[in-house]
């Protein structure tokens, strides 16, 4: 297609308004509404402005969010300089025949920054713009095609509180679902791992640590700069799952830990695959998709604050699956060791209590329903 001259490529200049006044108008008074009201914070607002941005007719998801500011110029068509700020994903292009007022390939909604698991690969042919292939896995963060929820979404912190366990020696009748809240071992505890350069941190190249002895740290779960060194922590919890019969279905899990002192960024808790008792090179030991995704929070007087996780669809099928053994999980930092961001200050820190304490309101825990 042909690239147009914009006459408002250099901003909301007296050219601009003289040439496309319409537009301009709406251009400033989205910039302004996006400045007092960022979209993040308010996403219902762009379901209003969004028919003033792209052409008339142009069916845009009801998730979709643009980036803060954005805005794509008069006339704008597949095939022009994208608007600064907006990027398509690596390899998109619109369908053959795709015009203004088409519906939006789903694709073009990849969240920024996602990354496709090593050795990921789609079927051969297949092309952006396509039905999203059956039995394929979406990236992590990514939001599933239309009508479909995707395999096990992420977890999420959950109001919601555990009732009451059967009573000890009670029979319960055929079918009745019952809780049960598990803590964990004492074998629970934290990697920490230490370089002078962030490869090495985040690979567990250099200097390794288990702890296991701890009552609590407040960087558990974290990765940070301080001293000329990067310093990673992941956190690594065991559940004896012996108590529950075998054959028992979960119908829910939740995941309980109270914070320490810090509580920096949010949280993600995977499939753990480490020894017991805990070891220096269990620093990489997890596996497969995340169960649960948790914006930390800190013990905070009186209350315990605990961060309940209420863990996928796929963390209740690896529990099944090693009920009468152990259920492991490993926690880690999401915005630097997760991302991959190379951290530059003493942050993020987000804190642990272990369960050494004698008190188990301090315990990691994990809640369960089943029948």
């Amino acid at each position: 297609m042909a690239i147009k001259t914009d006459p408002c490529k250099d901003g909301l200049t007296p050219e601009c308004f003289a040439t496309a006044p319409a537009w301009a108008k709406m251009a400033f008074a989205y910039r302004l509404l996006c400045a007092l009201a960022p979209p993040e914070i308010t996403r219902r607002l762009q379901k209003y402005l969004l028919d003033a941005i792209f052409a008339a007719g142009f069916d845009i998801p009801p998730d979709f969010m643009m980036p803060p500011g954005v805005i794509f110029p008069p006339g704008w068509t597949p095939g022009d300089p994208l608007p600064p700020g907006f990027e398509f994903p690596p390899g998109f292009d619109f369908p053959p025949g795709w015009q203004p007022g088409d519906p939006v390939p789903w694709q073009l909604f990849f969240p920024p920054g996602t990354v496709f698991p090593p050795g990921f690969e789609l079927p051969p042919g297949w092309q952006p713009g396509d039905p999203w292939p059956p039995g394929y896995p979406l990236p992590p963060g990514v939001p599933p095609p239309p009508g479909d929820t995707g395999p096990n979404p992420p977890g999420f912190i959950s109001p919601w509180e555990p009732g009451p366990t059967i009573v000890p020696g009670r029979n319960p009748p055929p079918g009745e679902l019952i809780t049960v809240k598990l803590f964990s071992s004492l074998s629970n505890g934290r990697v920490i791992s230490r370089a002078n350069n962030w490869p090495h941190a985040r690979g567990g190249d250099d200097y390794l640590n288990a702890v296991s002895d701890e009552y609590s740290a407040g960087d558990a779960i974290s990765a940070y700069f301080e001293g000329a060194q990067y310093y990673v922590n992941r956190t690594f919890l065991y559940f004896d799952l012996s108590s529950i019969p075998a054959g028992s279905k979960i119908k829910s899990a939740v995941l309980g830990v109270v914070g320490n002192t810090r509580n920096d960024s949010s949280v993600r808790v995977y499939k753990g695959t480490q020894e017991d008792p805990l070891v220096n090179t269990d620093f990489e030991a997890y596996e497969g998709y995340p169960f649960a995704l948790a914006t930390w929070q800190k013990y905070e007087a009186p209350d315990f604050n605990t961060n309940l996780m209420t863990l996928s669809s796929g963390a209740r099928s690896y529990i099944q699956g090693v009920i009468g053994g152990t259920a492991k999980f490993c926690l880690r930092e999401d915005t630097k060791d997760r991302a991959n961001e190379a951290p530059t200050i003493l942050a993020p820190l987000n804190g642990v209590n272990f369960s050494k304490w004698s008190d188990e309101d301090y315990k990691p825990s994990l809640t369960l329903i089943y029948r």
